[in-house]
């Protein structure tokens, strides 16, 4: 594989590259056509651009890649839309810390997880619960609380280390949203100096320009398969990143926004990482929720912001606030484990609708939110109702953003006890 952009072919990737560039970017916008024709994209290619489709744009600049041997081969299964972006979370929630020496058992509607060792291999057992199984247990009462503790104590523990017992060492760092724009100077000073660096993004302008950062990057997109059970993908992935930290390596692993937002593999890398007794971080990153203040123009402070995962509201019951922003993720693939390049099957999406209809009005205002990932790309923003959205207007990477509905009341009697007056 190459680094060089002339040798790679990869002309479309490399354009979109620079309009990360904001002289660039102004320049296009003023005059998008003469810009084409001066950065000597083909009749074909200029085309793309212009007709601002960011799914053709995705599956053309994915192609580039795949031609030039940058990247895995799964084009071939993408939909009408542009494909499946990869999703790097587990929706029934579980968490595995690693950490304990005693049987962990996280259930929930969906799944068992069981940690039975303290090494590096990890035992799991799937089986079926009941409906009504709804909060976090463990085998020996262990509840979400004490897990948290427990592994917040490792953490606290890790970073008073002064030396490491084993070579290797672990980075992980974030690529964030909007491509190029979004990547830090520290995340790009990391790619660099790693031996070997492994990459998940969501698009294939970051793709190329994490190759010309290091010729050493791979892609883990490959480890997905349609009708593949996402965490047995995500338990590939740590063992992935972890094979040649274990050999001694300097290994960069590089994710798609926040590297520690709905992202297991990520976390699961860096806790059997430290385990074993190597350096590992993980490094802050521009998240999607980030982008969607800025975006919508709503500061999460005001009145308060409830982040809920779609499957997780369903199987514990969650209430959300009404009174705050409420922010939906995953919708598309509410209620289902697996992967499918050309796109997840929607098949839960109206119990989601039906369960939010318990708590606000059928006219409510719910908005479909998807982010920018190309440069010169605005957000898609829509307005509904959860009387009238259907599976139809979601994408694989749509967030539901609902406004507050009531305003919370204010509590006089603690006002005058802060001192705050009768304001």
């Amino acid at each position: 594989m190459t680094g060089n952009a002339a040798e790679a072919g990869t002309p479309l990737t490399d354009y979109l590259a620079t309009l990360a560039d904001p002289a660039q970017l102004a320049a296009f916008r003023a005059d998008p056509a003469g810009h084409t024709a001066q950065a000597g994209l083909s009749e074909e290619l200029a085309a793309l651009v212009l007709a601002g489709h960011s799914g053709a744009l995705r599956v053309r600049a994915v192609k580039e890649l795949e031609q030039a041997g940058l990247a895995p081969v799964v084009s071939d299964k993408f939909g009408p839309g542009g494909g499946q972006d990869p999703q790097v979370n587990y929706t029934a929630s579980t968490y595995n810390t690693n950490y304990s020496t005693t049987n962990i058992t996280i259930n929930t509607s969906v799944l068992t997880t069981t940690n039975t060792t303290t090494d590096v291999t990890t035992t799991t057992d799937t089986t079926t619960t009941t409906s009504d199984t709804t909060t976090t247990t463990s085998s020996d009462g262990t509840d979400w609380g004490e897990i948290l503790v427990e592994a917040i104590d490792r953490v606290i523990e890790y970073f008073e280390q002064l030396e490491y017992e084993t070579a290797g060492e672990l980075v992980v760092v974030g690529s964030g949203i909007r491509a190029i724009t979004d990547l830090t100077l520290g995340a790009e000073a990391q790619i660099r100096a790693a031996e070997k660096v492994f990459y998940c993004v969501a698009d294939p302008v970051t793709e190329r320009r994490v190759h010309l950062l290091n010729p050493s990057a791979e892609s883990l997109y490959g480890l997905y398969g349609n009708d593949t059970e996402r965490i047995d993908t995500y338990r590939a992935m740590v063992e992935t990143i972890l094979a040649p930290v274990r050999a001694g390596r300097r290994v960069c692993a590089v994710y798609y926004g926040h590297p520690g937002v709905f992202a297991w593999p990520t976390h699961e890398a860096v806790r059997i990482a430290r385990r074993e007794g190597h350096r590992a971080e993980m490094h802050a990153a521009v998240s999607a929720d980030a982008v969607l203040f800025a975006d919508l123009g709503i500061d999460p402070s005001r009145p308060g912001c409830h982040s809920l995962e779609a499957t997780d509201l369903l199987i514990r019951h969650r209430v959300p606030d009404t009174a705050s922003h409420v922010l939906l993720w995953q919708v598309e693939c509410v209620g289902d484990s697996g992967f499918n390049f050309a796109g997840y099957r929607r098949h839960n999406f109206e119990i989601l609708i039906e369960e939010l209809t318990r708590h606000y009005p059928p006219d409510h205002p719910v908005y479909i939110y998807e982010a920018a990932q190309l440069p010169q790309s605005k957000p898609h923003i829509a307005r509904s109702t959860l009387a009238t959205i259907t599976k139809d207007d979601l994408s694989g990477i749509s967030t539901l953003y609902l406004p507050p509905a009531r305003t919370a009341p204010v509590d006089r009697a603690m006002c005058e006890q802060l001192g705050l007056g009768h304001g």
